[in-house]
């Protein structure tokens, strides 16, 4: 995604945000995290980001979903060994983010 998409995306959320709503989680180890705000009544859990804790185009991403209220599952990888999903779903370059939305990648989603 160019600059100019991220300044739109982030213009569109400014204007249609709730106020309220924050996301919550917990620390299950160094580098797990798990999602512990609840997700909408009837919605399907089939948006998936893959990403590094330290990096900035994932906080954006998960900030994006979070202030849209958007329940997603958050895979933490390590790009040292890196899984076969993302070796899949970014097969030119092998970064994060990924934004995987029914089985379709989005490659460097920020």
């Amino acid at each position: 995604m160019t600059i100019y998409a991220s300044r739109v995306l982030l213009r569109s959320l400014k204007t249609e945000a709730p106020k309220h709503n924050l996301r919550m989680c917990k620390v299950q180890s160094d580098l797990e995290l798990t999602d512990t705000t609840p997700t909408m009544a009837g919605a399907a859990n089939d948006l998936k980001l893959l990403g590094m804790w330290a990096s900035p185009y994932v906080l954006r991403v998960r900030l994006a979903l979070s202030i849209k209220g958007i329940s997603y599952e958050y895979t933490e990888e390590d790009l040292r060994h890196k899984s076969e999903l993302l070796l899949r779903s970014n097969p030119v370059h092998n970064k994060v983010p990924v934004l995987i939305h029914d089985g379709k990648p989005v490659s460097e989603s920020c």
